[in-house]
């Protein structure tokens, strides 16, 4: 998947092969003040054996959080299916010049320093999320 959040919509595209029993994929969008994914797309399965290439452009314009989460469920023709890694996307350039997180990685049980370099009046928001794009602790300077 990529993106494109600088234009007010997010552009989604994403590569398949071998879509053998497949029947259609579903491209859901979380916000950070959302409790769930919304369904706000459908994309029927090609079919193909070989390479096929999808896209969802999602307007983003009248959200009001910063923070977009993307996932695709992926749908087999039997009605069972899988889910995507979720992507983030960031719906406007920030003050921000610079992240800098020590060490990196950081390993379970670890301490982490976050170092982030922005403009002196800019107030920032930090954010810690999970894989599944759950907020874990937020915190403002």
């Amino acid at each position: 998947m990529v993106q494109q959040p600088l234009t007010g919509t997010t552009t989604l595209t994403w590569e398949t092969e071998n879509e053998t029993n497949f029947s259609h994929y579903e491209v859901e969008r979380k916000s950070a003040a959302a409790s769930d994914y919304s369904d706000i797309g459908s994309k029927t399965a090609l079919g193909n054996t070989g390479r096929s290439s999808y896209q969802h452009i999602d307007n983003i314009n009248s959200l009001t959080d910063d923070v977009v989460y993307y996932r695709l469920k992926m749908v087999d023709i039997d009605g069972g299916f899988k889910y995507s890694n979720v992507l983030l996307v960031r719906k406007e350039k920030k003050t921000i010049s610079g992240i800098t997180i020590n060490p990196n990685p950081v390993m379970s049980g670890d301490a982490a320093t976050i170092r982030i370099e922005s403009a002196a009046s800019a107030m920032v928001t930090l954010r810690v999320v999970d894989m599944a794009g759950r907020q874990v602790i937020q915190q403002q300077n």
